[in-house]
């Protein structure tokens, strides 16, 4: 079953206990609805199988694609590659409150079992932003050279020598003071 028109909701009322597979593509309007996203390009393609039991549901997620993200180095805008396997599970609660050990299952949700749909939405935005390194760079050449805007690389070096050549006097007294 593909879901052409980007609706990221389930709807549990129409499933059956069987294996169901919903393809989702995530372009530039998916993440301009979240608030506070710094990703405001992108081009996914997003594979969920669900394997629905009486009690649980087991949601296996493939993300393949691209974001186009701020370089942290140059700050221009580049295309990042995502890659994203994981899996969700969400079990049926009578009570949502009750016990049940977190430990054993990474990634968890537990739901009402009166609930009527699962919105996916956020789900996704978190598997990608999560399979995103935390300092997101342009990638090396072949030769190992760094792909950045080179007038910005210029820049951040001659402030990177001119910073080193500051000699901060407070440091020069305790410098001596070991010698003594």
């Amino acid at each position: 079953m593909n879901n052409l028109e980007n609706n990221y909701v389930i709807y549990l009322q129409n499933l059956k206990n069987e294996d169901l597979h919903l393809k989702f593509f995530v372009k530039d309007n998916f993440f301009s609805k979240i608030k506070l996203s710094t990703i405001k390009k992108a081009n996914l393609v997003v594979d969920i199988n669900l394997d629905l039991k009486r009690n649980y549901i087991k949601i296996f997620t493939k993300i393949e694609g691209f974001v186009n993200v701020q370089c942290d180095r140059c700050m221009d805008y580049f295309d990042f590659p995502i890659k994203y396997n994981g899996k969700l599970l969400i079990r049926f609660r009578e009570n949502l409150d009750e016990f049940f050990d977190y430990k054993k299952e990474d990634d968890y949700m537990a739901i009402s079992k009166f609930d009527k749909q699962i919105d996916l939405k956020h789900y996704i935005y978190e598997c990608i932003v999560l399979s995103m390194p935390y300092k997101k760079v342009h990638q090396n050449d072949e030769n190992g050279f760094s792909t950045c805007n080179p007038l910005i690389i210029e820049k951040l070096e001659n402030l990177k020598s001119k910073k080193e050549n500051i000699i901060d006097h407070r440091w020069l007294a305790l410098k001596n003071f070991n010698k003594k």
